[in-house]
Formats: C-alpha cells, structure tokens, sequence
C-alpha cells in the first residue's frame, strides 16, 4: 500500500516527539489499568467460589490504595454480599463507623454518660479477643445486637435514638450535614443472608479498643465463653459518638459492658455436643 504523501511532511520537532511520549505514556496507563481490572475481577471470582479469610485478603490487597475502612466495608456491602458471604465465616462484620485513630480528636465528639440498650439478639460476637476489622486495621473488640418491632418499642430504645440525636446535634449545632451515618441498619441488609436478620428489625454494631466488661444474667463477670454463643439475648451499655473525618460524617456507638441474659437459637448453625449425637445401640451399651 502506497504511504501517503502527506506522511513525509510530519515535522520531526519536540512538539511531536512530546506527543508521542504522551500517548505511550497513556497506552502505558491504560494496560496498567487493565491489569489491575483484571487482577481484581480474578479474586473476586475466587472469593465467589471460596469465601475464606485466605479469598478475602487477596481481593482487599487489589482495591485500590489509600481507601478508608468505611470505603472498604460498602464495598464488601454492595459487591460481595449478594455474591452469598459464609453465615458465619472468618470475617468480622460491623458497622461502617470507623473513625481509626482519631489523630484530630476535634473530629470526635463521644458521650460521656453510657446508654443502656433494649435486650436484643446478639450475633458477630467478638469481645474475647481484639481482631482487625479490615486488612491492616487496628484491632478491636465487637458485637451486633439485633432488635426486632417489640424492642424497638422499648424505652431504652427511645432513649438509645435520642442519645444518638444529641450527640449530632452537639457536633453540629445547626443544620445537620446530609448524608450523615447512622449507627441504626435495616435488618433487611442481611435477610437471607445471615441467620436472625429479617425485614422491620434494626441492628447496631457498637465496638472497642479496649476489651469491655462482659457479666451473666447474676453480673458475674463472664470467664468461661463455651456457654456463650451468637444468638444469646444481650443488652449492652454504649456511647454515642459524632465523626467527622476524611468526608465520613455520623454518628456511631462505642462498647463499654456487655450483659448475657439467656440463651437464644444458635445463629452459628452449631449444636451443643449433647444434641450431636444420636440415641442408639453405641451410646446405650456405655451408660
């Protein structure tokens, strides 16, 4: 095929050899961005067909850099639910209130009084031991209680909302900001997907630093956690704080104490070691 003759005539100049600089630099971007796409959309289908801790990590290592915790959470929220999470795998799941460090503490604005909760369903518990929200996150310890039409009706609820009401209203005195986070879900997120959330319930995620007190139905201090499972009846004493940090605004609920009451259906899908085991001929020559 003849070159056209206009070919000859390109000038040979900075201007052009600038440009073409550009547009490998460009190409250069793009496969890059392929790649990562890739990459991404390869451990995502891994975490798909086996959602472990192992799965989880590597799709986390391909967000990309610099998000947030919150970022992270309504990723897995909008992206990976719906692909069907373990009902009670290796993740702790909580709210999406995380305000890290609080290197500003102007940006945190905490109750100093606790708030008693209406007793609800416990489920994700995590107060024995501090564990990472997020890869690289800074452990802590957490809960999720689980209220349904009869305990939102409860008192203590009323007072739980209006003790998060007074703890936006104190950050921002005035209009309150849109868009703000609320400590309160709609148990309908995870219906289906999670055993003990259904449409109309709400659920909290109030969490810690510090490793909070923890007391039977009598307020002994728990020290034996076997007796202890997803599903228990708990109620809880919190704190409302206000946040404000890298363009996350609300309000969430830090865990001061934690109060079992009584035993509920196991979430976890676990049975005790006594409803096991069948009753035939085996165990019947032991006894």
């Amino acid at each position: 095929m003849a070159v056209p003759t206009w070919a000859f005539s390109l000038p040979d100049t900075p201007v052009s050899t600038g440009m073409l600089a550009a547009a490998e630099q460009a190409l250069a971007a793009e496969r890059e961005k392929t790649r990562i796409e890739q990459g991404f959309n390869d451990a995502l289908r891994a975490f798909r067909r086996n959602p472990s801790r192992v799965a989880f990590v590597g799709l986390v290592a391909r967000l990309k850099p610099g998000l947030e915790a919150v970022e992270v959470f309504d990723f897995i929220v909008e992206t990976l639910r719906p692909a069907g999470l373990p009902r009670d795998g290796p993740f702790v799941w909580c709210s999406p209130e995380d305000p890290k460090d609080f290197a500003d503490t102007k940006d945190l604005h905490m109750a100093t009084t606790s708030i008693l909760t209406p007793p609800g369903t416990a489920s994700f518990l995590n107060l024995q031991k501090a564990r990472p929200v997020v890869v690289g996150g800074e452990p802590r310890f957490s809960l999720t209680l689980i209220f349904d039409k009869a305990q939102q009706a409860r008192p203590e609820f009323k007072t739980l909302q209006q003790g998060i009401d007074a703890a936006l209203k104190e950050r921002w005195p005035g209009k309150l900001p849109v868009g703000l986070r609320s400590p309160f879900h709609d148990g309908a997120e995870k219906a289906g997907v999670y055993d003990g959330y259904k449409a109309g319930d709400v659920f909290i995620s109030p969490w810690s630093k510090d490793k909070p007190g923890a007391v039977n139905a009598r307020k002994e201090d728990i020290i034996d956690w076997t007796e202890f499972w997803a599903g228990w009846l708990v109620r809880a004493n919190v704190r409302p704080f206000a946040y404000d940090q890298g363009g996350n605004k609300g309000c969430g609920l830090f865990l001061d104490s934690v109060q079992f009451l009584r035993p509920g259906k196991r979430l976890d899908g676990r049975k005790a070691a006594s409803e096991s085991f069948p009753d035939d001929e085996e165990s019947e020559e032991l006894v």
